[in-house]
């Protein structure tokens, strides 16, 4: 059996200019994140870099977020500057 015909997904990609100082959220849709990337790339060749991310996984990452206590966050973050600090 074939993985059958491949399917666009919906992205969210973050791009940045670096002169202005300024984020670019788009949508967009595209068979992988290198896709996604590209077209945001293409579209602002101002943009110095950009990140894709599946519209899926940023739901997930969203509820761990929202189920997430300020302070809890606090502590993960907290946590991972130490461990930087010793691992420098």
């Amino acid at each position: 059996m074939g993985k059958g015909i491949p399917k666009e997904k919906k992205y969210l990609v973050v791009s940045m200019d670096t002169d202005e100082q300024q984020l670019f959220y788009d949508f967009v849709t595209a068979f992988d994140e290198q896709g996604a990337t590209l077209q945001v790339l293409e579209a602002r060749p101002y943009a110095v870099g950009a990140d894709a991310i599946q519209a899926r996984e940023l739901s997930i990452m969203s509820r761990k977020l929202n189920g997430r206590t300020v302070a809890q966050v606090r502590k993960t973050w907290n946590d991972f500057l130490q461990y930087l600090k010793e691992n420098e």
